[in-house]
């Protein structure tokens, strides 16, 4: 499963609406999820261009590359644990990203000094420390900002969800998939943490047709938070 995936399976189970499977009908395909046999549940990535570049792919490798590397960070003189949330622009170098964020939090351990509110430590990454119940690491993902994938404009989440919809729709058709519920789960930085006003405005906004009758927005930082948009 990737990162979505993940997420997504952890809120189906807080629904607690009968058992869960992956991949019901085959590896890597249609639907990545069913309900009780009944209920088909597809993940999409929210996918934004920046020029000629599509950051799906990038975002995803750039976050699993993130939390392989927290859990590399000794613990130091930190008799605590925390969540680490990043704000960033989409860095050109990868590695140099990884390396920066790396360096920061190796010099925090070795100090014991864990700074309250948004620190900048470059001119493109702030980081906010969350405290958090004990765990292996002393630093854990808590969630990314990626300011490229326009996470506070809601008529931008509109139109990538009204485009993964139509586009997940035609697999649907392919499939010869017969559920009695088709659902859709999209996640990235856009879909974190959306108020209930929000979840409103957005169900107004976005134009569905049959087969779709729920649309989940999946918060990769407390799966359990994820929204639901349902189809009348």
């Amino acid at each position: 499963m990737d990162l979505l995936e993940r997420e997504t399976e952890k809120f189906l189970k807080h629904l607690n609406l009968g058992r869960i499977d992956y991949e019901p009908c085959g590896f890597s395909t249609f639907p990545d999820f069913s309900i009780s046999g009944n209920i088909a549940v597809e993940c999409t990535r929210l996918v934004t261009k920046m020029g000629d570049r599509q950051l799906e792919s990038d975002q995803i490798g750039l976050q699993d590359s993130l939390q392989n590397m927290l859990a590399k960070v000794r613990r130091g003189k930190i008799s605590g644990n925390y969540f680490v949330s990043l704000h960033y622009s989409f860095p050109d170098d990868k590695y140099q990203f990884l390396r920066e964020v790396r360096e920061y939090l190796t010099d925090c351990a070795a100090t014991g000094n864990i700074p309250t509110g948004t620190r900048e430590i470059s001119k493109n990454i702030a980081i906010d420390f969350v405290r958090k119940s004990d765990s292996q690491y002393p630093f854990s993902l808590g969630g990314v900002l990626c300011e490229e994938l326009s996470g506070w404009k809601l008529p931008e989440l509109a139109t990538q969800c009204q485009e993964a919809l139509l586009r997940k729709e035609r697999k649907i058709r392919s499939s010869g998939s017969s559920f009695s519920e088709y659902w859709l789960a999209v996640g990235s930085s856009l879909s974190m943490g959306l108020r209930q006003d929000e979840i409103e405005w957005l169900t107004e906004q976005i134009q569905v047709s049959k087969p779709w009758t729920r649309l989940l927005l999946i918060d990769a930082n407390s799966a359990v938070n994820s929204k639901v948009i349902e189809f009348l």
